[in-house]
């Protein structure tokens, strides 16, 4: 035997042969630890061919920087907060070689220049995984509102803890807009819980470094959401103690407008519900602010309501509920007690005016009277297309002007206008405003007093004078509340047919509302389809089968905030009463044709 001796391969030869290289660049050979590093972690399925046969400084780094998470083999800003935003950046790189730290530092201030060299140095310290919150630190701090402002000043010279080290807004713009653009393209793809957990990140150092108070100047923070929102309620409250003060109007309009700039109102449903609860306050601090009328007739009364008044309503509701701030809840209840008391004038001079006109005192103007809804609106429309009427028992207006929105973003569904192109006049109902008059009166097409089986009778009386029906002789034509749903759940077959079939009109009556009202003020639902899954059903079926669809109500509620209840007696209903005894203060007696007993059915 000859002798034997060990010899010691060079790194480099078997790097060339694990990347089936025929040549190295020249820039690897002399980075000589990464041919050890790159020897120890070798994956399962060996390296990738080095592209051309060259093994060269990029590809070196794209097999070597996985090791610390990051997929680019040239690392820039953007690469670096993506890698710190998945989490466990900081734990790869504790993990680390000292030589592989060592190099991804000069790599990192080769590709990503200083922000580069400052991400490294906020891994030495220990804060690789707040990267993103840091830049989002950094967008707060250096926005123009804090220019000069000596709370920003110390601020960032705090975050110098983290390992933060910028001074050049250039720099400092590469960092904090690469931070904001992740979290807008989280937003966007609806990661919201690694998004969540990083704005709760940076809201915790922005308390740890002073700077909560400024947060009001950030584009993303939560808290800079609801900094904005405590000072649109302080601009809210100056205009309420202000007395046709165009500046304070101003200024509310410029708080407002900052409130929505902000892009949290998209992404957090919480701070979203907050955001419309102010927009439905700036809306009715704008109706406040406009001067009061006095109308001539029933009609235009009834017109300012539908187009006006019930906007405010609307707003109203939405504002007293839900609000978490004590400061702003307060202001809010200021301005929903100022809009109660113009609404309530108005409602007496409207009541006024009622029994006027219904007294024959004066000229009521021109209105849809309840009972001619059938007659004048659908008679015609049934003779173009096939018709659903949905009566939602006890919709009031805002409550309609909720739905209607909603049917015209998610359906195909367009409101029409009568054939002259002018708007529908009001629909004006009949006293009192319950089920057993309105609704009677308006599905049997004239004054009526009864319950279902009267409705049923009337209803055909009236198919039948416009021939509805056709050819289908024996198919349900009205749906009350128990014919709505089969046993799944869905639409009964028995509708589903008669929506079906070749019937010109189908009726269905929808009680979700008033089946609501009994919950009182603690529940306030968002009126959408999917708050009344069998509209959503009966407006998907309606789709389908090509019918127009008339939304209307019987009488409409109105939701109780701050009014006081009559006393009941044995002459008082929930809602009306006789006249024994007669009107006492804050009521109006009406009486004449369109005022209907409920136990009678004769005019009273």
């Amino acid at each position: 035997f000859g002798l034997r001796r060990l010899e010691s391969l060079q790194p480099w030869q078997v790097v060339r042969e694990l990347f089936q290289a025929q040549r190295l660049d020249p820039r690897v050979v002399r980075e000589t630890w990464m041919a050890e590093v790159l020897l120890a972690h070798e994956p399962a399925g060996g390296y990738p061919p080095a592209p051309s046969g060259l093994l060269d400084l990029d590809a070196a780094w794209k097999a070597l920087l996985p090791l610390l998470g990051i997929e680019s083999a040239r690392p820039g800003a953007r690469d670096l907060l993506q890698s710190s935003a998945v989490g466990g950046f900081q734990a790869r790189w504790n993990g680390a070689n000292e030589a592989l730290r060592q190099g991804a530092k000069k790599r990192f201030a080769e590709t990503a220049g200083r922000v580069g060299e400052a991400v490294a140095v906020v891994l030495e310290r220990g804060h690789g995984d707040d990267l993103v919150p840091l830049g989002l630190l950094l967008d707060l701090l250096g926005a123009s509102d804090l220019s000069g402002d000596p709370r920003a000043v110390a601020a960032r010279t705090r975050l110098e803890a983290f390992g933060v080290h910028l001074n050049e807004q250039a720099e400092i713009d590469a960092w904090s807009s690469q931070a904001v653009d992740w979290c807008r393209a989280a937003a966007k793809s609806g990661e919201i819980g690694g998004l969540t957990s990083t704005l709760e990140r940076a809201d915790a150092i922005a308390k740890e470094i002073g700077a909560d108070g400024l947060s009001a100047a950030s584009s993303f923070l939560r808290s800079g959401l609801q900094a904005r929102l405590k000072q649109f309620g302080v601009a809210l409250r100056g205009l309420l103690s202000a007395t046709e003060n165009q500046a304070a109007r101003e200024s509310l309009e410029a708080a407002f407008e900052r409130l929505e700039a902000h892009p949290r109102t998209t992404v957090d449903p919480a701070l979203h519900t907050a955001s419309e609860r102010a927009c439905h306050a700036l809306r009715l601090a704008r109706w406040l602010g406009t001067a009061e009328t006095t109308l001539g007739s029933l009609a235009e009364s009834a017109n300012q309501y539908r187009d006006d008044g019930a906007y405010a309503d609307r707003a109203r509701y939405m504002i007293v509920l839900g609000e978490a701030d004590e400061d702003l809840a307060a202001v809010y209840e200021e301005l929903a007690d100022a809009a109660r008391e113009r609404r309530e004038r108005e409602n007496r001079a409207f009541a006024e005016r009622l029994a006027a006109a219904c007294s024959g005192q004066e000229g009521s103007g021109t209105f849809l009277p309840i009972e001619r809804v059938l007659d004048d609106v659908v008679a015609p429309l049934a003779k173009e297309v096939k018709v659903l009427v949905v009566v939602m028992d006890g919709m009031s207006e805002p409550i309609f002007h909720q739905l209607a929105e909603d049917l015209e973003r998610r359906t195909m569904l367009q409101r029409m206008a009568p054939a002259d192109g002018t708007r529908w006049p009001a629909m004006l109902g009949l006293l009192p405003s319950v089920t057993e008059v309105c609704r009677a009166s308006l599905l049997c097409g004239k004054r009526a007093v009864g319950n279902q089986p009267e409705e049923l009778d009337g209803f055909e009386e009236l198919a039948a004078r416009h021939e509805w029906r056709g050819s289908t002789k024996r198919k349900p034509i009205l749906f009350h509340k128990g014919d709505l749903l089969g046993t799944g759940g869905g639409l009964s077959s028995e509708l589903r047919d008669s929506l079906q079939s070749t019937l010109r009109v189908v009726s269905v009556v929808v009680n979700a509302v008033d089946d609501q009202l009994p919950k009182g003020d603690q529940v306030r639902p968002d009126w959408a389809l999917a708050t009344v899954p069998v509209l959503e059903a009966l407006i998907s079926q309606a789709e389908i089968e090509r019918r127009a669809v008339v939304l209307t109500a019987d009488h409409g509620h109105v939701v109780e905030i701050g009014t006081t209840e009559k006393s009941v007696s044995e002459h008082t209903a929930e809602r009306w009463r006789t006249n024994e005894p007669g009107a006492s203060d804050g009521e109006v007696e009406v009486r004449g044709e369109r005022v209907l007993q409920p136990s009678i059915g004769k005019p009273m």
